[in-house]
Parts: C-alpha cells; structure tokens; sequence
C-alpha cells in the first residue's frame, strides 16, 4: 500500500476540511502509513486529536513519496509543490468556485511536466567536507540545466544562494530516504585536508539505488559498487553528463549498487559481523 500525505491548513477547530482531514487520518492509518502536512500553523485544538507536520519548502519539508491528497481546492500549492515528487495527486474538491479547482488543476499540471535531471549530496555543513572547487562546479552543471540539491549546503550559501538550479538545504532538513530519492545521480568530494575512511553517505546512496560519482581518494573505494570514481572535476562532469544521456547505464549502476547493498547487510552478513565481535 502507498503512503498517503493528506494536505490542509488545519486552521480552525470547527472547519469542515479540517474534520474531513481528520477522519481520513484515522481510517487510513489502519490500512497504510499516513501524514498530516499544514503549511499553516494548525489550530492548538486539533494537535491533540492527531500529528501534524509542518509543511515548508524553505527547508525541505515536503511529501516525498506516495500518494498526496489536497484536501480542500482553496489549498495553497506553491511553493512546496515545486520540490514535491508525490506518484500520485488527489484534489478534493469542496467550494462552489470553479476557478479555485481549475487553478488547482493547471498548476498540478505544470508540476507534472519532466522534472529535471537531479544531482545532489549529502553531509555535515562544515567547510572541510566540501571540495573548494564545488562551488564552481556546481555553478557549471547547473548551468547545463541540471538541478543541484545539497543537504549540509548551507555553509555554501555565501556563495551560491540564489542561484538558479541551485538548491542549498540545512542538515536534517529531509530524512537520509527522501532525500536521496529525489536525487538521479550522488556527488561526493570533499576538501583535500579531509580524508573518509568509509563515508557512510556513499553506503546510504548505494542502499537507495542511486549512483554514486565520487572522488577516488576514500575509504569507500574498496567496497563502492554501481559507482564511478574521479580524479578531477572534469572527470566527475563526464560521468554526470553520461549518466544524464545514458539512462541504460544509469539503471545497471543503480541496480549494482543496491544488490551490493542488499548482500552487505543481510543477516548473514550481520550475523558474521556480530560473530567477530564475540569471538
């Protein structure tokens, strides 16, 4: 069953699609695990009936998976909408205002189209895990019409905020899953004086299925797989720019890396790890 994220201001106590909200919470939460997302800050009254999340694209908080349904055709769609990648949108349409649905539906329709090929990292917002040269670089695909997204950016933003393709998100801003979900290929370099002797990011990233174009200088190289290593930033713009042409490789390096992550983390494996320490 898919996930379900319900959308609604949640403003008042008395509000009809505030209960409706409600009610669909607590009979779907017996079939699938649901949300409550507000964009606005929810009347204190129903925080005590169910959870509600905030909803701010400012900081990444937006429905990454599943099914979202809009409940109400006067909500609020942007700008969150823009970095929602939902499979699925129910509007649940409940004013006598043609318009309002029919604005609802242009801009879900707009938010349909292709969403850009989509590279992205994640890490501590510190100077010595990004690479002096990433800001450049980044400026550099994403003025090739590739999104960039950067958990752990913010450090960055000196220099890059306001950038166009260009999206910097403090830590924590998304969970490790939903982050990497929205990304199609993960970049990870750091500073020359830093040294990782494993980079639990590139694990993750392997674990999600997403191909990994890293620096070949790491303690990942011996066990990276569905991966392409670089020495130098133009080669790291290769791989991407290949990877971006080349959805067939794109996919095989995909399923590598989480068949290799799969088999490191089965229960054999788990349980052989386990075995070492007891011995």
């Amino acid at each position: 069953m898919k996930e379900v994220h319900l959308i609604n201001p949640m403003l008042h106590a008395s509000g009809g699609s505030e209960w409706r909200t409600i009610e669909l919470f607590n009979r779907l939460a017996e079939r699938t695990d649901v949300t409550i997302w507000s964009y606005t800050p929810p009347d204190p009254a129903l925080m005590g009936h169910v959870p509600v999340r905030p909803l701010d694209a400012r900081i990444g908080a937006v429905p990454r998976r599943g099914n979202a349904v809009i409940v109400g055709s006067y909500s609020i769609l942007e700008p969150w909408i823009r970095q929602c990648s939902c499979e699925r949108f129910v509007v649940i349409h409940n004013v006598d205002e043609p318009n309002r649905l029919a604005h609802s539906l242009n801009v879900l329709a707009q938010h349909g189209k292709p969403t850009p090929f989509t590279v992205g990292r994640m890490s501590r917002d510190e100077e010595i895990k990004h690479h002096p040269d990433d800001p450049d670089f980044y400026r550099r695909l994403a003025a090739q019409g590739i999104h960039v997204r950067i958990m752990g950016g913010t450090f960055l933003r000196p220099e890059l905020d306001g950038e166009e393709n260009i999206e910097l998100l403090a830590v924590g801003a998304e969970s490790a899953e939903d982050f990497l979900s929205t990304l199609d290929v993960f970049y990870y370099r750091t500073h020359p004086d830093w040294f990782e002797p494993s980079a639990r990011v590139i694990s993750e990233a392997m674990a999600s299925g997403v191909p990994c174009v890293a620096e070949a200088r790491h303690g990942y190289t011996d066990y990276l797989a569905g991966g392409i290593l670089f020495e130098s930033g133009e080669e790291a713009e290769k791989a991407i720019l290949e990877l971006r042409q080349n959805s067939q490789l794109r996919e095989k390096l995909a399923q590598e890396s989480r068949q290799k992550a799969e088999d490191w983390f089965s229960d054999e494996t788990v349980e052989e790890v386990l075995q070492f320490y007891m011995r």
